[in-house]
């Protein structure tokens, strides 16, 4: 299910002799005076920028001028940019902030993400469109209060996440925010409550929220013949090699059919792929071979 909210940005501010900071999450360009210096890391792109736009936000007098990342609803995004304006006399301040931030979460994520980058532009002062006190608070609360990431495991399943959700996409309009949400869950109630707290939060910050490719959830079945003869015919097909069963958290068609039909015995299988969801998506075709070899062997099992 895709959650798109809209925080409103009815007022725009025409601020006055302010210096234009464009933070891009992939590396540190501090652009000033003609002069370049560079950082060096890698990192969790979405927080690591909402980090340092929480931490100025927090710090100095500071209005945004458009937030964006990421491609995908249903990815974890690679990328993301903050252009943010602050007064002249507070940007070594605010270079400072965004610089110790940046270095505090490279530090906390060495291990999984040791090539973490951060880049900062600098403008020269001018008048620069930006938005208001109050939107800038209002986005600013969104990305630090939505919901995001795993929000249960399966308390029956070990190591099965149940219900999560992720910001895949974050857009700045001429006249909105827009921040897109993927919600999975097996769970109809709890991914109501999640929808609940992203339409909640939403609507008292000004925005409205809109919904999209709803699907239920699709539990597992202990009881199924179809499974059985799968497993017997990839152990028919492979020496006798026992697969692998399992529960997976993932949105499948299997649980739009199985709501529209009652009883259905539905199992999800495929090929090796790697980096699903993302730009750097894999799918192997010698293990499509062998996907079509088993459907092949399980269909002449079934008649």
């Amino acid at each position: 299910m895709v959650v798109a909210t809209m925080a409103a940005i009815n007022s725009i501010n025409t601020m006055n002799l302010m210096v234009a900071m464009q933070l891009e999450a992939n590396a540190i360009f501090v652009v000033n005076d003609g002069k370049e210096y560079e950082k060096m890391g890698t990192l969790l792109e979405q927080y690591m920028g909402k980090e340092c736009v929480v931490s100025l936000f927090n710090e100095v007098e500071m209005q945004l001028v458009s937030v964006n990342g990421g491609e995908k609803d249903n990815a974890i995004a690679k990328f993301s940019e903050a252009s943010v304006a602050v007064l002249p006399e507070e940007l070594e301040a605010a270079k400072q902030i965004v610089e110790d931030t940046f270095a505090q979460i490279k530090e906390e994520y060495k291990v999984t993400d040791p090539d973490a980058k951060l880049t900062v532009n600098v403008k020269e002062a001018a008048n620069i469109e930006t938005f208001t006190e109050d939107t800038t608070f209002a986005v600013v609360t969104a990305m630090v209060h939505m919901p995001n990431g795993v929000q249960r495991m399966n308390p029956e399943i070990e190591g099965l996440v149940q219900t999560s959700l992720n910001m895949g996409i974050l857009t700045t309009e001429e006249s909105e925010v827009q921040m897109t949400f993927a919600v999975r869950s097996s769970s109809e109630t709890e991914k109501q409550y999640l929808i609940d707290q992203l339409t909640s939060l939403t609507e008292t910050l000004g925005g409205n929220v809109e919904i999209a490719g709803p699907y239920p959830g699709w539990e597992y079945k202990a009881d199924s013949r179809l499974r059985e003869v799968m497993v017997e015919a990839y152990k028919h097909l492979y020496n006798g090699e026992e697969p692998v069963v399992e529960g997976i958290h993932a949105g499948l068609e299997c649980g739009i059919f199985a709501s529209k039909l009652p009883g259905l015995d539905a199992v999800s299988f495929g090929p090796q792929m790697e980096h699903i969801h993302t730009t750097n998506e894999v799918l192997s075709i010698s293990s499509t071979e062998r996907t079509w070899e088993l459907v092949v062997k399980t269909l002449a099992a079934l008649k």
